[in-house]
């Protein structure tokens, strides 16, 4: 699952992946059931933006692993809880 944050609003009239690069990645699969799963990562913001695509990005390296038997294991849904985005301190680089 990945983040992709924008300065425009993102939207594709298809069933495809978004051809977007994420800017924040977590690349464990997630396959646990009925239990939450805590997603975190960071990124350096341009400033400006205003738009958030939380979702599967197609250029992430997308690994799969069957879950659910049948014709429709093909699609994952996910409930998200306690979205936020905060700024961090500015981190200075030590000098040598």
């Amino acid at each position: 699952i990945g983040a992709f944050v924008s300065y425009d609003k993102v939207f594709e009239n298809h069933r495809k992946f978004l051809e977007r690069n994420p800017d924040v990645e977590y690349e464990p699969i997630i396959n646990k059931k009925g239990e939450w799963t805590e997603v975190r990562g960071t990124f350096k913001a341009d400033g400006g933006e205003r738009y958030l695509v939380i979702g599967i990005f197609p250029f992430m390296g997308l690994e799969s692993e069957r879950i659910i038997e049948g014709h429709d294991n093909q699609y994952a849904y996910f409930y998200l809880d306690g979205v936020s985005l905060k700024v961090l301190p500015k981190v200075e680089k030590k000098k040598r």
